[in-house]
């Protein structure tokens, strides 16, 4: 089951362990130990998600997590709020497994005056 807690410090990445992030349709990848998310599929050279600041401040690398244990970096609750963290939406630049990994792709979040038409 999800579990997350804050990483104080950026994660260094001298560990060999290796888990799988398994995402949509894509094939597995590898992330190392210590490594976010968005870091691997950089390493891996895949870009099914934007890559924005890489420091949880802009929000364009938003993913669901549905499955698996991971640590959570510093992220801006105007990109993810308490709640849906709670339903497993992070930023894949502040996500590091702890196991292997299931993630969903949605991008950013969509603006209240995105979601609305204005119309009455």
């Amino acid at each position: 089951m999800k579990q997350t807690a804050m990483v104080a410090d950026t994660p260094s990445h001298e560990c060999s362990i290796q888990y799988s992030v398994f995402c949509d349709d894509n094939l597995p990848f590898t992330c190392r130990s210590g490594e976010s998310v968005l870091a691997a599929m950089e390493r891996h050279n895949l870009k099914p998600i934007k890559v924005g600041c890489r420091g949880g401040g802009c929000g364009v690398c938003r993913v669901k997590v549905t499955s698996g244990n991971y640590l959570v970096g510093s992220i801006s609750r105007a990109h993810v709020s308490v709640e849906e963290q709670a339903e497993g939406y992070e930023l894949a630049c502040q996500v590091y497994p702890q196991g292997d990994l299931q993630i969903a792709f949605c991008g950013p979040k969509k603006k209240v005056s995105e979601t609305t038409s204005g119309e009455d």
